[in-house]
C-alpha cells in the first residue's frame, strides 16, 4: 500500500514525467510547451472558430525568423508530425501571436488549442 501511495504522489506532482511530450512546429522551428504562453479557441463571426496562440518573447523571435524565411511560400504548421495546415506566408509574424483558422468547430478548436499548449487557456480575468 505504501509503494502505491508513493507512486500516486509522484504521478500527481510530476505528470509531465509520464505524459508524452507533444510536438508543435512551424516550418523547421519546434516549440516546446514553455514556449507557448497561451492557446485558446475563439468563435468567429461565421459560426466557426479560430485558435489564438501567444508565444513567449524568445519563441516569438524564432517565429518571426521562421516566417520571414517563407515569404510567398507555404509553411507547415504541425502537431505531432501531422500537418494542421500549410498557409502561404504573406509577411513575417511579429509580436508573438499566431491565429489558426479554417473549418474548425468551437469544440474542436478548444481541444486543439489544449493539445498545442499542453494546458488550459489562461483566465481572461486575473480574478479567476
Amino acid at each position: 500500500m505504501r509503494y502505491w501511495m508513493i507512486c500516486l504522489i509522484a504521478a500527481l506532482t510530476a505528470p509531465s514525467a509520464y505524459a508524452a511530450e507533444r510536438k508543435f512546429s512551424i516550418g523547421a522551428t519546434s516549440f516546446a510547451e514553455h514556449d507557448i504562453m497561451d492557446a485558446r479557441a475563439q468563435p468567429d463571426l461565421g459560426g466557426q472558430a479560430t485558435i489564438l496562440i501567444t508565444f513567449s518573447a524568445a519563441a516569438a523571435k524564432r517565429l518571426e525568423t521562421e516566417t520571414a524565411a517563407h515569404i510567398g511560400k507555404p509553411v507547415d504548421i504541425k502537431l505531432d508530425d501531422a500537418v494542421l495546415m500549410s498557409p502561404i506566408v504573406r509577411e513575417p509574424i511579429a509580436g508573438g501571436t499566431l491565429q489558426i483558422s479554417g473549418g474548425l468547430t468551437f469544440d474542436a478548436a478548444v481541444k486543439l488549442a489544449k493539445s498545442i499548449s499542453g494546458n488550459d487557456p489562461l483566465p481572461d480575468d486575473l480574478q479567476e
